[in-house]
């Protein structure tokens, strides 16, 4: 069964993550910034997140972000934003998690958010977009997907797709982007599998998109 999540699912969602990504950087900082994390893709109606269960437990899920025309920032960013004080306080707990792979490749990224929250941006009244506004067409990106380890090879990953394309041509996309480290075979080959191509690539990461059709 795939439904959308709820915040009582967050606690379950945050061990389908932790065991999923036992080495990530979010998993690191503690549990507390995972859920904050989850939560985001509750905080608004520009997103969801669905999650599919077994024995009415949840065991994996697929958070999705919809982009229509522009956005000020992107998810990394958001993310970063919403959950702001969980990651300052696993990292004051933690603090060799400052050299953390993840973190170290993206202090850039960290010192703006910083800075952003420390200092937040005046709001514009002007209808004219923000210099540093992304612009990207309309599209539904898929930010994660997560599955239990105890379910891998099961499909969950290929349903959980299916169901986020379906909740895309609902909302009326045609389109879905995703970005995936390149050292991530098992998603790649699930991606790929399922109609995704790779659209453009950096060192790391691939960027994949999907055209959806309506039937």
């Amino acid at each position: 069964m795939i439904r959308f999540a709820t915040k009582d699912d967050l606690k379950e969602l945050a061990k389908v993550h932790s065991a999923a990504f036992p080495d990530s950087f979010t998993t690191k900082v503690g549990m507390d910034f995972v859920r904050k994390s989850l939560e985001w893709y509750l905080s608004d109606d520009k997103k969801f997140i669905l999650c599919i269960l077994d024995n009415n437990k949840p065991v994996g899920y697929c958070g999705c972000l919809m982009v229509d025309g522009n956005t000020e920032m992107g998810s990394t960013s958001a993310t970063i934003q919403y959950a702001f004080k969980e990651a300052i306080k696993g990292i004051m707990l933690k603090p060799w998690l400052l050299f953390h792979p993840e973190l170290s490749k993206n202090y850039k990224l960290i010192f703006k958010n910083i800075k952003r929250k420390i200092f937040p941006p005046k709001k514009k009244t002007s209808s004219t977009p923000k210099a540093n506004t992304i612009r990207r067409e309309r599209s539904v990106g898929i930010v994660g997907i997560g599955i239990s380890p105890d379910y891998y090879g099961k499909g969950f990953g290929s349903q959980l797709q299916e169901a986020a394309e379906a909740e895309a041509l609902k909302r009326g996309f045609t389109q879905m982007h995703l970005t995936v480290r390149k050292d991530n075979d098992r998603a790649i080959k699930s991606y790929k599998r399922n109609g995704w191509v790779i659209d453009r690539e950096d060192k790391v990461t691939y960027s994949m998109k999907k055209q959806l059709v309506k039937n």
